[in-house]
């Protein structure tokens, strides 16, 4: 009964990534994918996400290769995790 995010797959990645998780509970889910500048480099919001499982593939077009931090965000949790892009 609560909220469980899976590793990023794969790690690193090209030319996408799968970001999945797990939700009890109807929730408002925001993911932001920050460089490690700390810019925000994308953005997706789901409104009203049902409980279960859900994924959502990442494709990071037009950004160069790099490190960058996926948060996940939800209206009682926040998880941060690390993906590797390389071309």
């Amino acid at each position: 009964n609560q909220f469980q995010i899976n590793p990023i797959y794969p790690n690193p990645f090209n030319p996408s990534a799968t970001i999945s998780w797990e939700q009890p509970r109807v929730e408002n889910i925001h993911i932001s994918i920050f460089n490690l500048k700390g810019e925000l480099s994308d953005e997706f919001s789901f409104t009203k996400s049902q409980p279960g499982n859900h994924s959502f593939i990442w494709h990071p077009a037009g950004l160069p290769a790099g490190v960058y931090l996926i948060r996940l965000t939800g209206e009682t949790f926040t998880v941060t995790q690390k993906a590797i892009y390389v071309k």
